[in-house]
């Protein structure tokens, strides 16, 4: 298993990555109601995502991949 940064911390920095990307770009647009809608389709669709890959990952590696995730956060170092 990788423990090397990124991935000490978080464990899907490709999609915290594209997070920070489209929440930046969305910011930049300048409207907070599009803010808010992108917002919400991250959450969905991301969640939805990470949540089927995690499981995958745990039924291939196991416990190892259990105790990286109860040390790891998601997207956001100490956060999320």
């Amino acid at each position: 298993m990788i423990d090397a940064p990124p991935y000490r911390r978080i464990r899907h920095p490709a999609y915290s990555g594209s997070i920070l990307s489209l929440m930046g770009t969305t910011l930049m647009l300048g409207h907070w109601l599009g803010l808010l809608l992108v917002a919400l389709a991250i959450v969905v669709t991301f969640g939805y995502r990470v949540r089927l890959e995690e499981r995958a990952l745990l039924e291939a590696l196991g416990q190892p991949y259990a105790d990286y995730m109860r040390r790891t956060k998601r997207f956001v170092p100490y956060l999320w």
